[in-house]
């Protein structure tokens, strides 16, 4: 993608790729709890693609927020705990 930056930018396609990218990371982070019931934070980072554990932190819990996954964070471990799609009670735990 940032190898062919310059060409997306020229078409002015720029933001429809980044927009692809941050949907698709969105997607394979909700398709985590098919597969796994708790999984770090690290492990989540590497699985789809993204730079840091911190930067899968910002991602789950934005989709927590939203109501698109039902997970808790344990903010000492860094592990997350994938809820059942009916536990509405998604938080941060420290």
């Amino acid at each position: 993608m940032i190898v062919h930056r310059d060409a997306f930018k020229a078409d002015r396609n720029w933001n429809l790729v980044t927009l692809f990218a941050a949907i698709r990371v969105r997607h394979w982070i909700r398709q985590l709890p098919s597969t796994y019931g708790t999984l770090s934070l690290h492990a989540i980072a590497e699985q789809v693609g993204l730079s840091s554990a911190a930067e899968a932190e910002r991602q789950v819990l934005a989709m927590i927020s939203t109501g698109e996954m039902c997970a808790s964070i344990d903010g000492v471990t860094g592990v997350v705990r994938f809820n059942s799609s009916g536990d509405r009670k998604s938080t941060r735990l420290n």
